[in-house]
C-alpha cells in the first residue's frame, strides 16, 4: 500500500523514514525527541528532490513531529494490511446485493412467525415465547449469513476512508512545516503531555451502550479527541468496524485494531 508520491510528497517522505530506535506506532508517549530519532542519511535517496526544495526535512526535530502527526495512517494502513486489499467495485456490488436479499428473506419469515396461529388448545403464553425464541434464532442466523458479506462492504469503506485520511495526513504535514518555515508555530518535543480526552465524554458512553444492547455492527467515534481506544467496544462481538478517524489515539488504537481485525 504505497502512497503516491507525486499527490502526496511529504506523506510519501515521512513514512519512507526509518525510525533507529521503537517504531514511533508502538511508543505510548516517547519521554524525549530522541525516542523517535529517524535515519535521515538511509533515506537520502528517496525524496531527494523534495528535501532540497524544502531542506527543514533534514531536521530531526521537525520530522519526529512530522511523524508523530501521521501515526493515525501509519497505524490504518497496518490494519488494511492485515485485512487485505480494497475490494473492487464488483464484489462490492454483489455483497450488497446479497445483503439486501438475506434482509429480505428475514422480513419474511419474521411475518411468517408474526401470524401464524397457536394450535387449539395450546397456551397462549407458551405459544408466545415460542414465537419469540423463533423470532431471534430468524435474526442470529441472518445476521451470521451477512456477516462476511457485511465484511466485504466494510473493508471497502475502510479504504475509501483511508485514501480520505492520506490527504488530510497530507494537509497536516503541509501545515506543519510551513509553521515551522515560518517561524508562527515552532518545533516542539514530542513529549507533550496534553491529557485532553483521556475520559470518554457523555456522548462516547451512550455509543457505547446503544452498540452493546443493540448488538451493533459499526459504530462511528470520530472526531471525538480521544486519545486512548475505549476498551468497552472489543467487549461487543457483532463490531465489525469502529471508525475512529480524527482522534488523537497512537498506541492503544493500534494494538487494539490489530486484535480486532483478527476476530473478522
Amino acid at each position: 500500500m504505497e502512497v503516491d508520491s507525486k499527490a502526496h510528497p511529504f506523506l510519501s517522505y515521512i513514512l519512507s523514514l526509518r525510525p533507529l530506535r521503537q517504531p514511533l506506532m508502538l511508543a505510548s508517549k516517547p519521554s524525549s525527541s530522541n525516542a523517535v530519532e529517524v535515519d535521515l542519511e538511509a533515506n537520502e535517496q528517496h525524496g531527494e528532490a523534495l528535501v532540497k526544495e524544502m531542506p527543514g526535512l533534514l531536521q530531526p526535530e521537525l520530522v519526529a513531529k512530522m511523524m508523530a502527526a501521521v501515526s493515525d495512517v501509519v497505524q490504518t494502513r497496518s490494519v488494511l494490511q492485515s485485512l487485505g486489499d480494497r475490494p473492487d467495485h464488483e464484489a462490492v456490488d454483489e455483497a450488497s446485493r446479497r445483503v439486501a436479499e438475506i434482509e429480505r428473506n428475514l422480513s419474511r419469515r419474521l411475518e411468517e412467525i408474526v401470524m401464524a396461529e397457536p394450535p387449539e388448545g395450546c397456551d397462549r403464553a407458551e405459544w408466545l415465547s415460542l414465537q419469540a425464541q423463533k423470532e431471534k434464532d430468524a435474526r442470529i442466523a441472518a445476521d451470521k449469513e451477512k456477516l462476511p458479506y457485511k465484511t466485504v462492504v466494510h473493508l471497502y469503506e475502510m479504504h475509501v476512508a483511508y485514501e480520505d485520511l492520506l490527504h488530510e495526513a497530507e494537509e497536516r504535514l503541509t501545515t506543519i512545516y510551513r509553521e515551522a518555515e515560518s517561524g508562527t508555530q515552532p518545533v516542539q518535543s514530542v513529549d507533550g503531555n496534553d491529557d485532553d480526552g483521556d475520559e470518554m465524554d457523555e456522548e462516547v458512553v451512550r455509543i457505547l451502550q446503544e452498540a452493546s444492547e443493540r448488538r451493533l455492527d459499526r459504530v462511528e467515534l470520530t472526531s471525538r479527541n480521544l486519545k486512548h481506544f475505549p476498551e468497552g467496544f472489543c467487549k461487543i462481538t457483532t463490531l465489525v468496524l469502529v471508525n475512529l478517524s480524527r482522534n488523537k489515539i497512537q498506541v492503544t488504537f493500534h494494538l487494539l485494531l490489530f486484535t480486532y481485525s483478527y476476530q473478522l
